[in-house]
C-alpha cells in the first residue's frame, strides 16, 4: 500500500545501498580476525560459523536499531514522508537478510578459494589487464604480505592516550557543543514550494515570484457540509457571516481592506433589491447583523452641508433595509450631531427560494462559484450543501509568520458557532507540520534513541556502554540541529525524518566500537587501542561508501533532494564519524565500564577438546582465580605480546586457538 513518490525513486536505493554496505564490512574484518586466529587448522565451514556468531550480533544490533529508526520517521504528518520512511525500513529488513544469508555463502566460497592457493579473482583480472598494460605487457609478481606489527607504544598510541589529548577532545567537545546549542536555539522552519519544486518548473518560477514579491495568499473559509443542512436557513447566514467578520478582523495578517468575497454578500444584496422594489414583504424576512456593514455611512450621499441634520435623519428612519417596527432593535443608528447613520442590518428571507436566487440573475450566477450545489445548477429544485468564502492574508513572510496565521485563524473560527474551517494550498497545506515539528522531533529522537538502549544492551554487554553511546548519541542529534542554522538549512518534515534516521547512523558506528571496546581485555587504554585496531578500518569504509552510495543525488533535478539529503547526510556521515572515532573513544577512556568477562564452564576431565592446554586459572572458581591473579607476575608489556595472544583474549574463541 506504500505509493511511489520522488523520495522513493531518488534517494531510496542510494540510502538503502549504503546502509546495507556496512554490516558487510563488518563481517568481512570478523572474518579476517577468524582467520587470523585459527591460521589453517579450521573447515571453511568453522570458519563462517565463527564469523556469523562473532558478528552476528553486531549486525542485528545496528539492523534493530536502525528499522526502529526509520520506522519512527513514520510519524510524520506527511504520506510521502511516512511512505519513505517505511520503505526505507524496509530495505533495512532485506539488507539485514542478505548480510546473514547471502553474504556467508559468498564469504565461505572466498574463503575455500584463499586456501586453495587460488588468487583473488579481482587481483587477478587487475595485474592481468590494468598492470600488464602499465608495465609494458610483464605482469608483476604480486607483493609479498610482510607480517604486520602494531605497537601500542607508537607514536599514535602515545598520542590518544595522553592526557593532553584527551583534554584537547573534552575541550574541543564542550565549545563544538556551545554552539551547535546556540545554532539550535536559532533554527527556522519552513520547506517552501519553489524549493521542492522541479528546478526550472513553472511551480518553481510562480511560487518563487508570490513569495518574494507579493506575500499574498489567498485562503478559503469553508462551511461544512452536514445531513440535511440549508444554508439559505437565516440563522446560518447569520452565523456564517458572523464568522466572516470576525476572521477578517481578528485573525493576525488577514488582509481587512479587502475583507471578503462570499456568496453570502450576493445573496444579501439581491434579497434587499427585491424589498427595496416592493418585490419582497417585511414579513417575508428576518434581519440579520453584517459587520462589514456597520461602519457604512447610508448618508454619504446626501448634502448635509447646508442642512440641518434632518435629511440625514429622514434617511435613517426611512432606510428599507431594517425592521419596520420603531421599537425594534433591528434598526438604523443616528450619529450624535444628525449627520452619520449607520445601518448594518440586512434582510433575508425566512423561506429561501434557491431557484429564483441561483438562475435568471447575475447575483445567482456569481454565487454558483461559492456554493456546493446537490444537484446541477440548470435543475428546478437545487440546495447548496457546502460554501467556501475567500479572504487574504497580506504580508506573510516567514513561516513563523505562516504557523503565528494559522494559529490565529483556527482559534479565530473555533470560537464561532458556525462550523466552517480555513484551508488553502499553501499555508494551511504546508504549514500545518511545523504547528508540533519541533515536539515531534524530541518525541521521535527520544523514542528512537530510547529503543537503541534498549536493543544495545544485551549486545554491549554492560549498562553503562550503551548509556555512553547513547550520550554520544544525544550529542550527534544536537550537533545535527544546530548545523541546521549554521549551514542555513530548516526545519521540516524531511530534516524531522533524517534526524530520527541519524539515530541508525550513529549505533552503525559508535555501537561497534563500544562492542569490541568491552570484549577487549587489559586497562581502559589497552582495550581503547585494540578497538580501534579492529573497527577503524570498517567504521571509515562504512561512512565512506555510504557517502559515494548518496553521491549520485547530486545530479537530481531537484534541488531539495540535493540539500537536505546529499547535503544532510553528508554532514550527519561525517559527525557521525568524528563522534564513533574521537569523542567516543576518549569517553570509553576516562569513563568506560571494565572488560567484558564471559562465565567459564567447568569441564570434566576427557571433554573440551583444545580446552585441556589452556591454564587451568581459566577454570578455577572465581575465588580461587582472583587469588591466583594476586600472586602471579604482572602481565608483559603490551608491545612484547603477540596480536594472536590478544585477538584470543578478547574474544572468547579460545577452545579453536593453537
Amino acid at each position: 500500500g506504500l505509493r511511489f513518490n520522488p523520495l522513493t525513486f531518488q534517494i531510496l536505493p542510494f540510502l538503502a545501498l549504503g546502509l546495507g554496505i556496512n554490516d558487510y564490512f563488518i563481517l568481512a574484518e570478523h572474518l579476517q580476525a577468524v582467520v587470523r586466529e585459527s591460521g589453517e587448522k579450521m573447515s571453511p565451514d568453522d570458519i563462517i560459523s565463527h564469523t556469523i556468531s562473532r558478528a552476528g550480533s553486531a549486525v542485528t544490533m545496528s539492523s534493530a536499531a536502525n528499522m526502529c529508526a526509520f520506522l519512527l520517521g513514520a510519524i510524520s504528518r506527511i504520506p510521502a514522508v511516512q511512505d519513505f520512511a517505511i520503505s526505507v525500513a524496509i530495505s533495512v529488513a532485506f539488507n539485514y537478510g542478505l548480510a546473514v544469508i547471502l553474504i556467508p555463502a559468498l564469504l565461505k566460497m572466498d574463503v575455500c578459494r584463499a586456501q586453495s592457493g587460488r588468487e583473488e579473482p579481482g587481483l587477478w583480472l587487475w595485474r592481468r589487464t590494468v598492470l600488464r598494460l602499465l608495465c609494458c605487457g610483464r605482469c608483476p609478481a604480486p607483493p609479498q604480505q610482510s607480517p604486520q606489527h602494531s605497537s601500542e607504544r607508537s607514536l599514535w598510541a602515545r598520542v590518544v592516550t595522553s592526557h593532553p589529548f584527551r583534554v584537547a577532545v573534552v575541550c574541543l567537545f564542550a565549545g563544538w557543543m556551545a554552539v551547535c546549542g546556540w545554532a539550535a536555539s536559532n533554527v527556522t522552519l519552513g520547506l517552501y514550494i519553489h524549493d521542492v519544486a522541479q528546478e526550472g518548473s513553472s511551480l518553481e518560477k510562480y511560487s518563487k515570484a508570490i513569495f518574494e514579491d507579493y506575500q499574498s495568499y489567498p485562503i478559503g473559509l469553508y462551511m461544512e457540509k452536514k445531513e440535511g443542512q440549508d444554508l439559505g436557513n437565516p440563522r446560518n447566514i447569520a452565523e456564517a457571516r458572523a464568522a466572516e467578520v470576525a476572521f477578517v478582523r481578528n485573525a493576525l495578517f488577514a488582509d481587512q481592506e479587502f475583507a471578503e468575497s462570499s456568496w453570502i454578500t450576493y445573496y444579501l444584496d439581491w434579497t434587499e433589491g427585491l424589498l427595496g422594489s416592493g418585490a419582497l414583504c417585511y414579513s417575508d424576512v428576518e434581519f440579520i447583523y453584517d459587520g462589514f456593514r456597520d461602519a457604512a455611512n447610508v448618508c454619504n450621499n446626501l448634502d448635509l452641508e447646508e442642512a440641518d441634520g434632518s435629511a440625514c435623519a429622514e434617511t435613517c428612519a426611512t432606510y428599507p433595509n431594517q425592521n419596520p417596527d420603531p421599537s425594534s432593535s433591528e434598526r438604523c443608528q443616528l450619529s450624535e450631531d444628525g449627520l452619520s447613520c449607520f445601518c448594518p442590518w440586512r434582510a433575508v428571507k425566512k423561506v429561501p427560494s434557491w431557484d429564483a436566487f441561483l438562475h435568471g440573475n447575475t447575483y445567482g450566477q456569481i454565487a454558483q462559484t461559492f456554493l456546493s450545489l446537490n444537484g446541477s445548477p440548470s435543475a428546478n429544485t437545487t440546495v447548496p450543501e457546502a460554501s467556501v468564502t475567500y479572504v487574504f492574508y497580506e504580508g506573510v513572510r516567514t513561516f513563523e509568520d505562516q504557523t503565528a496565521a494559522m494559529r490565529s485563524g483556527r482559534e479565530v473560527l473555533d470560537n464561532q458557532e458556525a462550523d466552517m474551517f480555513a484551508y488553502d494550498g499553501q499555508i494551511y497545506a504546508m504549514t500545518e507540520q511545523y504547528l508540533w515539528i519541533q515536539k515531534d522531533l524530541v518525541i521521535a529522537v527520544g523514542a528512537a534513541i530510547g529503543a537503541a538502549f534498549v536493543i544495545m544492551c544485551p549486545l554491549i554487554v554492560h549498562i553503562m556502554g550503551a548509556i555512553l553511546v547513547c550520550f554520544v548519541l544525544v550529542a550527534l542529534e544536537v550537533q545535527l540541529y544546530g548545523c541546521l542554522h549554521l549551514f542555513d538549512l530548516r526545519l521540516n518534515a524531511v530534516t524531522l525524518v533524517n534526524s530520527i534516521m541519524a539515530v541508525g547512523f550513529g549505533v552503525e558506528f559508535c555501537a561497534h566500537f563500544t562492542r569490541c571496546f568491552m570484549l577487549a581485555s587489559g586497562s581502559r587504554n589497552e582495550r581503547m587501542l585494540t578497538a580501534y585496531r579492529e573497527i577503524t578500518l570498517p567504521i571509515l569504509s562504512g561512512g565512506l561508501t555510504s557517502f559515494l552510495s548518496l553521491l549520485p543525488i547530486a545530479f537530481s533535478e531537484y534541488s531539495y533532494f540535493r540539500v537536505y539529503f546529499l547535503g544532510y547526510y553528508t554532514l550527519l556521515i561525517a559527525l557521525a564519524l568524528v563522534s564513533s572515532l574521537l569523542f567516543l573513544p576518549t569517553f570509553l577512556a576516562l569513563i568506560g565500564p571494565p572488560a567484558y568477562s564471559p562465565p567459564v564452564e567447568e569441564c570434566k576431565p576427557g571433554e573440551g577438546g583444545d580446552l585441556e592446554s589452556e591454564p587451568k586459572t581459566e577454570r578455577q572458581d572465581p575465588t580461587a582465580r582472583l587469588k591466583n591473579l594476586l600472586h602471579t607476575a604482572p602481565p608483559a608489556p603490551p608491545s612484547t605480546r603477540s596480536e594472536q595472544s590478544s585477538l584470543r583474549v578478547h574474544t572468547g574463541y579460545t577452545s579453536r586457538i593453537s
